[in-house]
């Protein structure tokens, strides 16, 4: 018999969850359905996680297309590239950092 984890259970359920929460918040950009954003960035990340093994990425450019992504989802502009030093907002939103 299959047996299928509920999204809550999975990774990509985890970071809807957290993403989800945001949404409650108000930090993220509020057309954002928080399980599919958390699908795609899963699916994003582990994507680019190994094209940094095969040599088709840096290490730093996959993790900056992670960045920005996650960025998008909080309207919050553009990240800081390679450095972890956060992104810049617009004025009257709060500043995330992304490390």
């Amino acid at each position: 018999m299959l047996t299928l984890a509920l999204p809550h259970q999975t990774f990509h359920g985890q970071v809807a969850e957290l993403l989800r929460r945001d949404l409650d918040t108000g930090l993220l950009v509020e057309s954002v359905e928080p399980l599919t954003a958390g699908v795609e960035l899963v699916a994003l990340a582990g994507g680019l996680a190994y094209y940094p093994l095969i040599g088709i990425r840096t290490p730093e450019t996959a993790r900056d297309r992670v960045g920005f992504a996650v960025a998008g989802l909080y309207g919050d502009g553009e990240r800081a590239p390679c450095t972890g030093a956060g992104v810049r907002v617009s004025p009257g939103r709060p500043r995330r950092a992304w490390g």
